[in-house]
């Protein structure tokens, strides 16, 4: 026969058990979403690096025929990879941690 304290117990116990691994879970989902956040920087640097080469590129080529060059191929593509915005900077923070107190 089960005693009261040992069913409290034991209900106790489940509940620290579920808290874990909710926890757990949310920590998980927040590593996930840190790196997908990671790997879509990466890849707007990757194509940034490219479109800024062929920029270069098309550059050299009008130069090398004397022609002008438009104004707006002058302007340099940035690297948000090398170089990125607060925003970026944000998005690859963990969301600050709200603990509620019993």
């Amino acid at each position: 026969m089960i005693t009261v304290e040992a069913a409290r117990l034991r209900q106790q116990a489940k509940a620290e058990k579920e808290k874990a691994a909710a926890l757990k879970k949310a920590q998980k989902s927040i590593q996930i979403a840190i790196n997908k956040a990671k790997a879509s920087l990466n890849r707007c640097g990757i194509n940034a690096r490219k479109a800024e080469k062929e920029r270069r590129k098309q550059v050299k080529a009008l130069q090398a025929k004397g022609e002008i060059v438009p104004p707006e191929m002058q302007i340099v593509i940035p690297d948000p990879e090398r170089n990125p915005s607060a925003e970026d900077l944000e998005s690859l923070q963990p969301p600050p941690i709200h603990y509620k107190l019993y």
